[in-house]
């Protein structure tokens, strides 16, 4: 085959696959390799970023041998990953403890420590909350799932390895650093650290006032690049163990398509918390006898006036 192939990656909950997919999409061949998911009695849930590794080779090796394309048409890495998943690495790049992952929910209390107000809703300041849903179209989740609290769990429980940490990263940031060396959140990773602006879907930043409030030291977060940005060229030790003969870009891809609020709106704002007045069942309209669990995507993404990036 002379077309040209995308090595995808697709780093799950509960395994690693890879595949061989041409450009035109047609996939060629792909492999798997389980993962392990630890299960904590206080409600954390985590994963080792070393073993992504070790499952992320072994599976790649194994689709290489069976020599379906020459390595030489190999012209890219793409890679989609779990979400809401944190990592603190040191300066080498290396993981400081197990991922946090996006069912843990040890750091909800804390969470709401850090955001609590005079007039809160679910324990969190509504005028915070007004905030972030006019510069982020969502917040952090009362439940802790997200990097928001992920990162002040690390920051309150485990102060040694917070002092140590380099950066905060998102499973698929954490990957792409494996391969490229390189420091670095996109859009969409960066997205449920509720730090950013997302109203220009082709210009998203930092907030200065949604980072002085999240707790964490500036320092520890990641450069932001979009979504189809180039990251660079695999390291030569990537290279060498996946038996590569070429050294080719390594492509950084959206995990997820998000909806990106456009324009600010009041509406938008009373129809989220509606939602979630309704779901929980604090509306006396709707007989619920016990309150329903609102899934945070379900809150973020209430349909608006939106942009694909």
């Amino acid at each position: 085959m002379t077309e040209s192939v995308v090595l995808a990656v697709d780093l799950g909950t509960s395994s690693m696959k890879v595949a061989l997919i041409t450009v035109k999409g047609k996939v060629v061949g792909w492999e798997s390799e389980p993962i392990k998911l630890t299960i904590t009695p206080d409600g954390g849930s985590e994963q080792s970023p070393d073993e992504w590794w070790k499952a992320f080779m072994a599976a790649s090796r194994r689709l290489m041998k069976r020599k379906l394309v020459k390595s030489s048409a190999i012209r890219s890495v793409c890679c989609s990953t779990q979400g809401e998943g944190t990592v603190p690495v040191d300066k080498d790049g290396k993981a400081l403890m197990n991922c946090i992952l996006w069912m843990d929910m040890r750091g909800a209390p804390y969470l709401r420590k850090q955001f609590h107000g005079l007039i809160n809703l679910d324990g969190i300041d509504l005028f915070k909350i007004l905030r972030w849903v006019r510069l982020t179209g969502g917040m952090p989740s009362p439940t802790g799932k997200d990097p928001a609290a992920h990162m002040l769990l690390v920051r309150d429980r485990f102060p040694d390895v917070y002092a140590r940490t380099y950066k905060f990263l998102n499973v698929l940031d954490f990957l792409n650093l494996r391969l490229t060396g390189r420091f670095a959140a996109t859009y969409d990773s960066i997205l449920t650290s509720w730090v950013t602006n997302q109203r220009n879907p082709i210009s998203i930043h930092y907030d200065s006032s949604l980072v002085h409030d999240c707790g964490i030291d500036p320092a520890k977060l990641p450069e932001i690049v979009s979504c189809t940005s180039v990251l660079g060229k695999l390291k030569k030790r990537s290279l060498r163990l996946l038996d590569f003969q070429q050294m080719f870009k390594w492509w950084q891809a959206p995990s997820i398509i998000l909806l990106q609020p456009s324009a600010p709106a009041l509406w938008r704002i009373m129809l989220r918390i509606f939602i979630l007045a309704l779901l929980r069942g604090w509306l006396p309209m709707y007989p619920i006898k016990k309150p329903i669990s609102v899934p945070p995507w379900l809150l973020y993404h209430v349909p608006s006036p939106a942009v694909i990036c």
